[in-house]
This record gives C-alpha cells, structure tokens and sequence, in this order.
C-alpha cells in the first residue's frame, strides 16, 4: 500500500509545478521542479480548508478528486499563456568566492556537511518511527485523528490526546492528503511527505541562490543555514518551526530574485511564501507577514514606481495571513495556542536566561557570535559604497531583524518568559530569525562586482 502514496505525491508535485509555471513561467524547469511542493502544500491546506468551512469529508474521492480539478484549471491557464512569456531568463553568472586554493577544500566541506545532514534527516524522517515528542503530541498525531475522523479536528479537550488544536493546518493537511488511498494511517508516509518538502524547500532555496549570486555562494549559503544546530536537528521533523523557517526563507529569496531582476511575479511568489507560513504555524503572522510588510515599506519608499507591485503584494499576503485567524476566532478560539502570547509584563526574569541561550548552551551554536559581526562588517562597507555589497538587498535584514526584535520581545515582556527559562521553545524561533539573518548576508555579499542583466522574469 506505501506504493499508493505515489499517486497523491504525483498529483502534488504536478499541481504545483504547472501552478509555478504560471507564477514565475521564466525561472526555468529546474527550479520550478523545486518549488512544485512548497506551492502544492498551500494550494492544498487551502483545498482542505474548503473543505473544512463546507464540512466536505475528507476522503480519496473528494481529496484527490479536488486536485485533480485544479490541476485541469492549470493546465488550461498555461496553455494560455503568451509565448514570450515562456521563455527562460537567463542563468547565473558563475562567480567565484574563495581562492582557488583553498576553493577545492571548502567546496568538498560543505558536500560533506550537506550529505550528512541528508543521510541524518532521511534515516530519521523517513525510516525510523515518529519519535519527536511535538509529532506524537500535536503536529502528526493530529493529522492522524484528523484521518480517522474524515475532518480536521478541533478538540476542546485533550481527551484523545490532540494538543493545540489552534495550529494551522499545512502541514496537517499534507499528511492527511499523503495517507489517501490508505487503508489506515501509515506514519512512514506521513513523516515522508514532510521530509520531502523540507528537501524540495532547500533545494528551490539553493538554487534560487545560486540564480543570483554563482554554486559556491548558494553551496557555502544553504551549508551554513543548515548547519545551524538545533535546525539540523529538526531536519529529523516532528516540528513546525522547520517548514515556517523554510517559507520564510524561500518568500525572501524570491524577494531577491524580484530586486535583481525587476521580476514581479517574483513579488507575488514571495507573498504566496509568506501566506504559506501563516498556513504552517500562528508565529507566521508575527515573525513572517509583519516583518514583510515592513519590509516591503521599505522598498516603497526606496522605489516609489514599483508601488503598484507592492500593493498586490502586500495585499496577497495579508490575505492568505488572515482567513484562518478569522476562522479561528468566528469558532470561539484563541489565534494561538498559548494565551500567554500576548500577556504582556515588563519584567527582568528572563534576561540571565538570555545570554546563556544565545551564546553557551549549544542549541544555535557561534550562531549568534558570527552573524552580528557579519552585518556590522557588511554595513560598514555599504557605508562606504564598497562594490562588494549589494546595497539594493540590505532591505532584507528587516525581515530577520523584526522577527528577531519580535521573539525577544514574546519571550522577555510577556508570560512565555517561562518557555524561556525552562528551555523549552525559545529556541526553536530564535534558530527562523537566524536563517533569514544568513541569507540576507548571503544576497548583500557580492564576491565580485555583477552587472546582472536586468529582465521581466
């Protein structure tokens, strides 16, 4: 029956392939392979959400039915699209980055880290059982009442074991469309589908990197992003905040992509991403929508002509960020799962906890030593208009930058501080803010000076 998941995993990856020609139909196949299941796992948390509010079961019939009508409605815009629009734009410009004798060396280290982390997280994802404690309790668990109940469900009480029922349903509804055709849950599956759109959000993630900036800056960027320590570690799955860090990361670089080639289906894809996040967990809304609509004011008021394309933007993002919240609360529930996340108290408790968390204790490594000393260095050049900055992305280290302010300020100035103290999930959203904060350094490095020709992507 596990060869039956092949069925569902084919119609993801063609609705979202044929739904990421249309979005950004000059990026060329190789990256639009890519980006097929990120784009398909929103398209289909949407789906089950219709679903859901409609009270449709969620059954083979109706599931993969409701795809397979989507994927007709796709094909036949694509079919529509204009010939010049199809063309491909053209590929990166190889520029290299360290000196050549020591280029062999570090280019064969970040293989080797990168395979590691492959082999760790597809023998814990995919061949080992569920062991992460947040999968048995909340992420998968859920998923599987949700399977047997035929909807997604939102428990009052934890009688059956489903924690938070407040949590957004991507991930939920992937594993749920994953385990169709099944006679019964199957967690390898579940677990599978996760890992693979944790492998295909890297890989889009690299290769978009790789589009602006050569191979051995997306290879040294995707390394040192997933060599942070407690992210590596989720790469085993069971948690939310690895697939919200990956949204996040891919809607900034497709951010990039629309900086550097005027490209404004870029733009779009990059809200869709930032939709996406608020689809795969509550922090979304907070570290991911808000910090890119400030973001996007930025570019507004650095690029006044292109208002009109932030506008749809903005406006794309804002709403896919809140119809579940509204969902949420026309139900009677709170938005998140802890109602300590807005109980603000201005309190001292939890600042000899902070450094200790960001520094000694292991979780986010020299994390936290490296990046604040990367970005002065890259601020001080851009200061003096070095040729090696890229000034035109610095705008991105707003993204990680409120994200950051915005976890510290939940976990210092408001009840979570406990979550802080006890270790608990502090680090898990200090490690998103990190990401971003790499790949803005990344993008605003140049390692030689580029004139990359400028297109509609």
């Amino acid at each position: 029956m596990i060869l039956l998941f092949l069925i569902p995993l084919a119609l993801l990856l063609i609705e979202g392939w044929f739904a990421a020609q249309l979005i950004v139909p000059r990026a060329g196949k190789w990256l639009q392979l890519p980006l097929a299941l990120p784009v398909a796992s929103l398209s289909n948390a949407l789906l089950t959400f219709a679903y859901t509010v409609v009270d449709i079961p969620l059954v083979p019939a109706s599931v993969l039915g409701g795809h397979v009508l989507i994927i007709i409605v796709l094909f036949v815009l694509k079919r529509r699209q204009s010939a010049d629009v199809l063309l491909q734009e053209n590929g990166e410009k190889s520029v290299p980055l360290f000196p050549q004798r020591w280029s062999r060396f570090i280019l064969l280290l970040c293989y080797i880290l990168l395979g590691v982390s492959f082999v760790y997280s597809f023998v814990h994802a995919v061949l080992l059982p569920t062991m992460q404690l947040d999968s048995l309790s909340n992420w998968t668990h859920r998923a599987q009442v949700s399977f047997v109940d035929h909807h997604i469900v939102y428990d009052a009480t934890e009688d059956r074991g489903v924690a938070k029922p407040q949590y957004p349903i991507l991930l939920h509804s992937l594993q749920i469309t994953a385990n169709q055709l099944q006679f019964k849950w199957n967690d390898h599956i579940a677990n599978t589908i996760h890992w693979l759109l944790s492998l295909s959000s890297f890989g889009a993630l690299f290769l978009i990197i790789r589009r602006l900036r050569g191979k051995q800056v997306a290879l040294l960027g995707t390394t040192l992003i997933l060599s942070i320590p407690l992210l590596q570690l989720h790469l085993a799955q069971g948690f939310g905040d690895l697939p919200l860090a990956q949204y996040l990361l891919l809607a900034l670089g497709a951010y990039a992509m629309y900086v550097q080639y005027a490209g404004a289906r870029w733009l779009m894809l990059s809200a869709f991403f930032v939709g996406a996040a608020c689809w795969t967990k509550s922090e979304g809304l907070f570290i991911g929508f808000f910090p890119f609509v400030l973001m996007l004011g930025c570019h507004w008021f650095l690029h006044r002509p292109e208002r009109k394309n932030l506008l749809m933007a903005a406006g794309i993002s804002l709403a896919l960020a809140v119809i579940y919240p509204l969902f949420l609360v026309a139900k009677g529930m709170h938005i998140t799962p802890h109602s300590t996340d807005t109980a603000v108290q201005f309190t001292l408790a939890g600042f000899p906890y902070l450094f200790p968390a960001l520094f000694t204790n292991g979780s986010l490594g020299i994390t936290w030593y490296v990046l604040p000393a990367a970005i002065v260095i890259l601020l001080a050049l851009a200061s003096r208009r070095d040729p090696r900055v890229a000034c035109d992305m610095l705008p991105t280290f707003i993204f990680g930058t409120v994200g950051l302010a915005i976890v510290l300020f939940t976990y210092l100035f408001t009840e979570n501080v406990q979550f802080l103290i006890n270790e608990e999930s502090f680090f898990r959203q200090l490690y998103i803010p990190a990401a971003l904060l790499i790949l803005s350094c990344i993008l605003a490095y140049t390692p030689a000076e580029q004139s990359p020709e400028q297109g509609h992507l």
